[in-house]
């Protein structure tokens, strides 16, 4: 009948596409965010589909102002200051406190995270902990953990080739513009290549930062 779901379809394979998603949506309307993923050039879009309504508790200003922006009169989220006041047939998202059906933990406190709690930290959600990174966050949010680690890796994967070519940018700048760069990127690229799980993303994401550092002292010589 009109009411009953339809019969599930078979899997579709996606080859250059990162969707962060339930292992299943249902629902009149199915909603898209996307966002870049920087690791610490661009390397893809990581795009976030879901079809539920989303509670967020205690968001932070900043997180708050991005998603506001990403929402517009279109996404179904609520924001307040306690679980208690989110509707029943909503998913919860508590900020650096329990008792949601998601709980984000911040962690980044180092000086490049310029008091940016959330660039980095945790998702607690299905008994189930994951670590996220810049880039990451609204992923980990709307997807299952297992689809949220399966597009993690493809996107590391992507992160070593991608690295390989700022590599050999560097070196074939060299004599114009030495970025100093390239033991950097390859070491980076090896990183990805070697990376097996979430815990490999926190070394990922520190070497990420120094070539992010060093790049932005570069000047008109940078190397993105």
């Amino acid at each position: 009948s009109f009411n009953d779901w339809s019969e599930l379809g078979s899997d579709i394979a996606i080859e250059n596409q990162y969707l962060f998603a339930e292992n299943v949506i249902q629902g009149e309307k199915v909603y898209f965010i996307i966002v870049p993923f920087e690791m610490p050039y661009k390397i893809a879009d990581v795009m976030s589909v879901f079809s539920q309504k989303y509670c967020f508790v205690n968001t932070p200003e900043e997180i708050k102002k991005e998603l506001e922006s990403l929402k517009g009169n279109v996404l179904p989220f609520n924001f307040t200051n306690s679980p208690s006041k989110c509707k029943d047939n909503s998913i919860s998202v508590c900020f650096q406190s329990s008792g949601c059906d998601v709980n984000v933990k911040g962690t980044c406190t180092d000086r490049e995270c310029k008091g940016e709690l959330y660039k980095n930290g945790f998702i607690e959600k299905n008994n189930t902990q994951i670590y996220y990174s810049n880039g990451l966050l609204y992923g980990a949010v709307f997807s299952s953990p297992e689809n949220y680690q399966c597009n993690v890796k493809r996107l590391v994967r992507k992160l070593g080739y991608v690295s390989e070519v700022y590599s050999e940018k560097s070196r074939l700048s060299a004599n114009r513009c030495n970025t100093g760069l390239q033991p950097d990127t390859i070491f980076l690229s090896k990183l990805a290549e070697n990376y097996k799980d979430l815990n490999d993303l926190r070394l990922i994401e520190a070497q990420a930062e120094i070539i992010d550092s060093k790049n932005k002292a570069l000047g008109e010589c940078n190397l993105y």
